[in-house]
């Protein structure tokens, strides 16, 4: 149902804060945010914090421009230890410029704060994730199909860099193995009715695996040769959604906390697996053989993963048999963040490569 505001507070009195707060609140409930058009309350909560640290302003301040501007700038250096309260509060100021009584406010005498950038670093290495997959198949805990499920769980998380809601979802009729190329898959990552992508859109990816990790994957799919095309691929027929993450996602978070530490969690892999993609589209890219960065790297499994035709081969989707020469290469990037499910590089730049 749509929210229809009350009329607005009138602006008088010695403190006309929560007035121009209301106007603002209204508007954010009406209007929804720059990228959703409604707002759950927790979100509007922490569009607001600010508000307690706010000083009063009375109607001779706000109507004079030199005391309002004052009195802005007064606010935000009471709001200096918490960054997203000054960029949300610098919001607020955009719609106190846009009211009657105070639309003499410059926002160009402020410096625009910006949010902080939330860096989790931590990394696997693809003979680290291998580690974890060989721990998950050989512990003498569970049955064996839930050892397979989760094995191959911890795979498409870090060769599909895929989110665990994703993987949760897959579907039998959602993977298929590339003809004629037996350790390439297609995936298709869509909503379905237990739940959306993160972006409501429907994104292919292509992810290639080791020879000895396909194996395992195109077992899953043998095991379900004759499944519904709507049946979850890691999991048994009418197992609800929760037992699934319960049986072969929380596996694999056990494992990378006992092998890696406490800070690993199962979003770590898509992290990992972003890097992966990232170093694969550099390599292609750069085409010099002899600098190759993964002579660099103490990793085999991952100097695998970095040769030419496993370069090529990861995106050969896009390059459909073409030489480099022949692609539009200025769109690399954006390849890579489709790849993703990131709508631009600088979500992909800003979280995952750092």
């Amino acid at each position: 149902a749509r929210y229809y505001a009350p009329a607005p507070l009138a602006l008088i009195g010695d403190n006309i804060v929560p007035a121009l707060l209301h106007r603002y609140v209204t508007d954010l409930m009406v209007d929804g945010g720059i990228k959703q058009p409604r707002l759950p309350a927790n979100t509007l909560a922490r569009y607001t914090n600010f508000y307690n640290h706010l000083p009063p302003l009375s109607v001779d301040q706000a109507a004079d421009p030199e005391a309002l501007i004052s009195w802005a700038r007064t606010s935000l250096a009471a709001l200096s230890d918490t960054e997203s309260q000054q960029w949300h509060f610098f919001q607020f100021l955009r719609s106190v410029a846009q009211q009657s009584l105070t639309d003499h406010l410059d926002l160009s005498l402020f410096e625009r704060p910006t949010l902080p950038v939330r860096v989790d670093a931590f990394r696997l290495s693809t003979a680290q994730v291998h580690q974890l997959v060989t721990q998950l198949i050989s512990v003498n805990k569970g049955h064996a199909l839930q050892r397979l499920f989760a094995a191959v769980a911890a795979l498409l998380g870090y060769y599909g860099a895929l989110r665990r809601g994703e993987v949760l979802r897959l579907r039998v009729g959602d993977i298929r193995n590339i003809p004629d190329h037996p350790d390439r898959f297609e995936l298709i990552i869509t909503g379905t009715r237990e739940g959306r992508t993160k972006n409501r859109q429907t994104r292919l990816v292509y992810p290639v695996l080791p020879e000895i990790a396909a194996k395992l994957l195109r077992v899953v799919i043998k095991i379900h040769a004759h499944s519904a095309p709507q049946q979850p691929l890691l999991g048994f027929c009418g197992e609800s959604i929760a037992s699934r993450a319960a049986h072969y996602l929380y596996p694999v978070t056990q494992g990378l906390k006992a092998l890696f530490g406490n800070q690993a969690r199962f979003h770590h892999l898509r992290h990992s697996g972003a890097e992966l993609l990232t170093l694969q589209g550099l390599h292609l890219a750069y085409q010099r053989d002899e600098e190759h960065l993964a002579d660099a790297l103490n990793d085999r499994m991952m100097q695998d993963m970095l040769t030419p035709a496993a370069c090529r081969a990861r995106f050969d989707f896009w390059l459909d048999g073409r030489d480099w020469s022949q692609v539009n290469d200025t769109i690399l990037l954006d390849v890579i963040s489709g790849q993703l499910g990131h709508a631009h590089y600088a979500t992909t730049r800003r979280h995952y490569l750092h």
